[in-house]
């Protein structure tokens, strides 16, 4: 099957791949630092009792709910649109090769996802040891998942 080619002169369709793939990597790097940060951030201010630091997390949270959840959602949509578009097959074949693997990050992705929401809306509604537990459990699905 042949399939449109859509070409950019002068910039290319490789940079342009590279330019959304680029973006979206840095805001995954915030969102899977920022969820080892946050569990020991937390677990540190639990530990201590410093309220302080607790607020100081509750507030980073927000930021990181935002940012990382929101504008990695979207250039990581971005990339497959990228992709799509500069060469569809390409994709088609990325697809068929990498299902299962793609098919695991997207398990981990969206464990990290409900896990870092109910963090954040869990300030003051969870106890404290769920809530410490939903925290590392956003930590530790955001790191397996960069690795699928």
């Amino acid at each position: 099957m042949e399939y449109p080619c859509f070409e950019i002169r002068g910039f290319g369709g490789g940079l342009l791949i590279a330019v959304v793939a680029i973006v979206h990597v840095v805001i995954a790097h915030f969102a899977v630092g920022g969820g080892v940060f946050m569990a020991v951030a937390h677990t540190l201010a639990i530990r201590n009792n410093d309220a302080l630091l607790l607020r100081y997390v509750r507030d980073h949270a927000t930021f990181l709910i935002l940012f990382a959840f929101v504008a990695g959602a979207v250039t990581g949509v971005g990339i497959w649109f990228t992709i799509g578009l500069v060469s569809p097959a390409a994709t088609s074949r990325l697809i068929h090769n990498f299902v299962w693997g793609w098919a695991a990050e997207w398990c981990f992705f969206l464990i990290e996802i409900v896990a870092g929401y109910v963090y954040y809306y869990g300030f003051g509604r969870l106890p404290q040891r769920q809530h410490l537990a939903c925290v590392w459990i956003w930590a530790s699905s955001g790191s397996r998942s960069s690795r699928s």
